[in-house]
């Protein structure tokens, strides 16, 4: 089966784009800085609860970032 030719005109959008450096997707929440920062507060003997709060994400988003980070 062949793709449709609106398939392949977005896949040569979607190359051109990221020849020219863009990337697709959603931004991410927290930064590595920000990710490291929540480390030294948790090591601290803050809460993640405190910690989210303070970085303006909920508690999931956080948990998230600090597994995602450290694989």
């Amino acid at each position: 089966m062949r793709p449709s030719h609106s398939g392949l005109k977005r896949r040569e959008g979607l190359d051109a784009a990221r020849a020219r450096g863009r990337v697709g997707g959603r931004p991410r929440a927290l930064a590595s800085g920000q990710i490291a920062d929540a480390r030294i507060l948790l090591g601290a003997g803050q809460t993640r609860t405190a910690v989210a709060a303070k970085l303006r994400v909920s508690r999931w988003t956080l948990s998230r970032a600090l597994d995602t980070a450290s694989r």
